[in-house]
């Protein structure tokens, strides 16, 4: 992800990457305005601690995190702007909207959910999935693959003893990710936040 987010920042002339951080290194040219992180839990408080310390937004893409890493944002968003999404995808913030319409209509109803990502993927189930069954409101089953060049696909299943319902949404390539979190950062930059924390939600529904 940290490639593909390099890539799109690359083809925008009105975006610079002014610092990065790797396992090994650690690039600073100037302050950033903005840090994405989409790395891995263990080091969420790093990013927290340097985005206080640049006084810049921060933008979170990483998934696993647990009821510790989410304090830890909020607490952050005390100081600075914080945007958090398991999934940056216009498509799936979509999908939790469709849901989220007709869920109260779905009982009485089995539902299941059935996500496949690349075999490089180390959580499972995604935190899209986990997301998902938190929009439909009951623990229903997650299936999980881990398939050769998957960037991301997520279909619900419902139903009931006469009829079927598939939600679906396929990612082709996780460029889709790359750019939605970069467009959230401007969104950010653009609304002028002081500290915060947001989600889509925020960003489509003003909530």
């Amino acid at each position: 992800m940290g490639q593909e987010i390099l890539q799109c920042i690359e083809e925008n002339e009105d975006d610079t990457c002014v610092y990065r951080k790797d396992q090994t290194n650690e690039i600073l040219q100037c302050t950033p305005e903005c840090i994405i992180d989409f790395s891995i839990p263990e080091a969420l408080s790093f990013s927290c601690k340097k985005a206080i310390d640049f006084g810049c937004s921060l933008i979170v893409g990483t998934t696993g995190l647990e009821t510790q890493h989410l304090e830890e944002l909020k607490n952050a968003s005390n100081t600075i702007p914080v945007f958090y999404s398991t999934n940056y995808s216009l498509g799936v913030h979509c999908l939790h909207t469709m849901l989220e319409s007709i869920r109260t209509q779905l009982k009485g109803w089995d539902i299941g959910i059935v996500e496949t990502h690349h075999k490089q993927k180390k959580d499972a189930p995604s935190g899209t999935a986990l997301s998902l069954q938190k929009t439909i409101g009951r623990d229903c089953p997650i299936e999980s693959f881990r398939l050769k060049g998957v960037p991301g696909e997520h279909e619900i299943i419902m139903t009931n003893d006469n009829e079927t319902i598939h939600l679906t949404h396929t990612a082709y390539s996780r460029q889709v990710f790359a750019s939605g979190s970069l467009d959230c950062a401007r969104w950010i930059l653009q609304s002028n936040f002081k500290k915060g924390f947001f989600t889509m939600k925020s960003r489509f529904k003003g909530e």
